[in-house]
């Protein structure tokens, strides 16, 4: 293994892992969500009237997964979900005032922890973090089935 990496890998697992373990705990009790759950709500407020297909994509997640996803957030009365006028075979989804006042209790300690993220890193160094990220998200987009595939 390249020295170089410095076990990336490791360190994004671990990162992850209790940043939305610390996430999930506090938002349940600030707002009664979950990371990805907000991560939902604050999609579709976004792109109001955005189709199923349109939050899965946004959220990396699956097609069942995003179902499950939004039928929880219905039974919270958090969103609704309506007939799309482009598709009629779509349904589209719409933000109700509950799921807007649970991104309000929710934005301030999100707020809070990038701030506490961010603490100590210069805006450059953020950028060059960022930009990180984003990168490494779009190649595991792309990433071939079998890694020696790349090398040849």
């Amino acid at each position: 293994m390249n020295e170089r990496h410095h076990r990336l890998y490791y360190w994004i697992q671990v990162c992850s892992a209790q940043l939305r373990r610390q996430a999930n705990a506090e938002l349940s009790q600030r707002a009664g969500l979950t990371a990805t759950q907000l991560g939902a709500l604050f999609f579709i407020s976004q792109h109001e009237g955005c189709l199923l297909k349109e939050l899965a994509a946004g959220l990396h997640i699956g097609g069942s997964a995003i179902t499950t996803l939004v039928s929880r957030l219905e039974r919270q009365e958090l969103v609704t979900r309506g007939r799309s006028e482009r598709d009629g075979r779509a349904y589209c989804l719409r933000l109700t005032p509950q799921g807007k006042a649970a991104i309000g209790r929710a934005v301030p300690r999100v707020a809070q922890l990038n701030d506490w993220i961010a603490k100590d890193f210069t805006d450059e160094e953020l950028a060059v973090v960022t930009r990180f990220l984003q990168t490494t998200v779009e190649r595991i987009q792309t990433l071939p089935t079998n890694p020696q595939e790349e090398e040849s």
